[in-house]
């Protein structure tokens, strides 16, 4: 029986490196950087018709969704494990800034935050928003 070969190119070894977690911390956030930039790119898609005027990469946050009358500040998140709070606590003390911008008329619109991720919330970060 003959078998044809793959077209499919094999799997590349993994360096060989003397710090191991150091080469995890490197490819973690090569992955959340690809996480955050096809996040920004499906938006910019599907965006059509909404009136989005700009959308910023890596401004304030990760992602900013301009529109005349808001601006949504987006923390894009790729984790394994469930996302904690110390995951997006900085990002909440942040926005509290970005909307007092917003309350003042330094900025235009409205402010709105979003947190987007692949990972489950865990409890502390729904009781902060009050979600039991």
């Amino acid at each position: 029986m003959d078998i044809a070969p793959s077209n499919t190119p094999p799997e590349p070894e993994p360096p060989e490196v003397v710090d191991r977690d150091q080469l995890q911390r490197i490819e973690a956030t090569h992955r959340g950087f690809l996480y955050q930039h096809l996040y920004g790119a499906r938006y910019l898609l599907l965006s059509g018709g909404q009136g989005v005027t700009a959308i910023v990469v890596e401004g304030d946050e990760d992602l900013e969704i301009v529109r005349p009358d808001v601006r949504t500040y987006l923390q894009v998140k790729m984790r394994r494990e469930i996302l904690g709070w110390s995951d997006i606590e900085d990002a909440v003390e942040r926005f509290s800034a970005y909307r007092a911008l917003h309350a003042t008329g330094q900025r235009a619109g409205r402010a709105e935050f979003v947190v987007a991720s692949v990972a489950r919330p865990g409890p502390a970060p729904l009781e902060r928003v009050g979600i039991r």
